[in-house]
């Protein structure tokens, strides 16, 4: 289940301002999903998992939050809770540019926050016919404790809907 207040009018499900709104627009929502399985190839007997998130517009900024918290219990009745959360947010030229950042943070809760992960990523699109025809980069880099290693990653995609 998820439900989303918009209390300045609909906002759009795209993460750009491509619309350009002279009034700011806000979407707050929270979502809820439990699952439960039976399946004997599956130790996962239950998960639940909680998000708050918010997005905003004006202009050509865009931001976005979110903030999630899944909790997984086996039929021994371990359990083993994760938080992750993101933030973005992005300014649209007139000219259909947009320069984006995000960071992100994955931390289950083990001993030594030995799996936790984050992620720093700068990204530049650019919008020919709105999200039916662009053109994307991203640099990102991915902090894993695990290993005490950062990894880069660069990305270049062309997105063509019709």
């Amino acid at each position: 289940a998820r439900l989303v207040w918009t209390p300045f009018g609909a906002y759009p499900l795209a993460e750009s301002a491509l619309d350009r709104p002279e009034e700011p627009v806000l979407a707050l929502g929270a979502g809820v999903l439990n699952l439960a399985t039976n399946d004997e190839d599956d130790p996962t007997e239950e998960a639940l998992r909680i998000n708050v998130e918010a997005a905003f517009k004006l202009g050509g900024v865009s931001a976005q939050a979110e903030f999630f918290t899944e909790e997984l219990e086996d039929d021994g009745e371990d359990e083993l809770t994760t938080n992750a959360w993101y933030a973005q947010a992005g300014y649209l030229l007139e000219s259909g540019y947009e320069l984006a950042g995000r960071y992100g943070a994955v931390s289950p809760d083990v001993p030594g926050g030995i799996l936790d992960e984050t992620e720093l990523a700068v990204a530049a699109s650019r919008y020919i016919e709105g999200h039916n025809l662009k053109v994307q980069a991203d640099y990102t880099v991915i902090q894993r404790e695990l290993a005490d290693q950062s990894d880069g990653q660069l990305r270049l995609q062309l997105q063509l809907l019709f």
